[in-house]
């Protein structure tokens, strides 16, 4: 806090019931501080590859679709036809999950990562993070880093996939995107006056 000590930063002093511009210190080794009420987990958004390490993905985002409740709440960095190239950071959102519980908070974050789209060329962990956030490591609060690590390292986490949804999908997107060009084309002809309606 740029050198404000700690007890002086009236945030701090209100949270341990202190009057909130006074200058007596607080013993923070010593203290007590009220009970937690609420709790909070949060949830990075990235362009990145959790089959492969975690590593990062570029392309467009047409659309990202994520609607806030009371209890969780985001924010993106792209918007509908926009993207992530492969120099910027791969995180383009931040989901927040808030409950007067550490459990009620989890279960608000799988609940809007379920349903949370961010559709395009790009590769997303949301997936992969819901299935995290269910694992009864992370559930009973015994989790680190190192645990992380491992479930990456021996690939104990994955999107199991149909073949022919992924084929399809595929294919779908493909088709797609070809007469999306095909009515771009069009529809340049028409303003240069190179094609008629008729």
């Amino acid at each position: 806090a740029m050198g404000i000590p700690l007890h002086r930063i009236p945030d701090i002093r209100r949270f341990y019931g202190r009057d909130a511009h006074g200058t007596d210190p607080i013993n923070f080794m010593e203290e007590d501080y009220p009970p937690l009420k609420n709790h909070v987990i949060a949830a990075r958004i990235t362009a990145e590859n959790p089959d492969e390490g975690f590593k990062p993905t570029s392309g467009r985002i047409d659309r990202v679709k994520f609607q806030s409740t009371p209890n969780v709440w985001g924010y993106f960095s792209v918007g509908a036809r926009g993207g992530i190239h492969e120099f910027a950071d791969s995180q383009f959102g931040h989901v927040f999950a808030n409950g007067p519980t550490r459990e009620d908070a989890r279960k608000n974050l799988v609940m809007s990562l379920k349903v949370l789209e961010a559709i395009g060329e790009i590769r997303n962990p949301v997936e992969y993070l819901v299935q995290l956030l269910e694992t009864r490591e992370f559930k009973d609060n015994s989790i680190d880093t190192s645990w992380l690590d491992r479930l990456i390292k021996e690939k104990l986490v994955k999107i199991n996939l149909d073949t022919a949804t992924v084929v399809f999908c595929a294919a779908v997107y493909r088709a797609r995107m070809h007469i999306e060009g095909e009515v771009d084309k069009f529809r340049d002809q028409l303003q240069k006056g190179q094609t008629t309606l008729v």
